[in-house]
């Protein structure tokens, strides 16, 4: 499917450590949110999951073997980023995107559209053929977004809280 051109183009260059230092809460903190609304985790026990599986993650920061992490600019100017993951030996010719955002100030803008262009570029001048990711059902600004780009369902998970107290599943 044919990615719609919105006119606008970033650059992508390599993420510094102190840059992703800078992100590093804001990531946690949202993924920790998503771990709450999705899964019904209190917030505190999200968080500490969202820390520890970011970590798990990136046990050597940017440069973390198989992972790809960049600042998106445009006009000399950052406008957001993205971390990705490279192939592994279940999935080879694959790469995952962890996380992309735009800074809130350049949502709106195509910026989004055209942070995903650029990635797939350099992962298919790494020979990646394939790029996934995972969104959450209540994120569906991004649902759109990576519709309007290309990107299917591949597979849905569903979950239901059950039991007297009707407590929030927990996996």
């Amino acid at each position: 499917m044919p990615v719609p051109s919105t006119g606008v183009t970033v650059t992508l260059r390599a993420m510094t450590e102190d840059e992703l230092e800078a992100r590093i809460d804001d990531l946690v903190d949202e993924y920790a949110l998503d771990l709450h609304r999705s899964r019904g985790l209190p917030l505190d026990r999200a968080r500490t999951e969202a820390q520890r599986q970011t970590a798990d993650l990136l046990p050597d920061g940017v440069a973390t073997t198989g992972t790809l992490m960049f600042t998106a600019e445009a006009g000399g100017a950052a406008v957001g980023w993205i971390w990705l993951s490279l192939s592994t030996p279940h999935q080879p010719g694959s790469a995952w995107i962890y996380e992309i955002t735009v800074d809130a100030e350049h949502r709106g803008k195509g910026y989004g559209r055209a942070l995903i262009r650029a990635a797939e570029d350099e992962l298919a001048r790494r020979g990646v053929t394939r790029l996934a990711l995972n969104v959450f059902s209540h994120n569906t600004a991004a649902i759109r977004l990576y519709e309007s780009v290309g990107f299917h369902t591949t597979s849905l998970q569903m979950a239901k809280s059950i039991g007297p107290a009707a407590e929030p599943a927990k996996w």
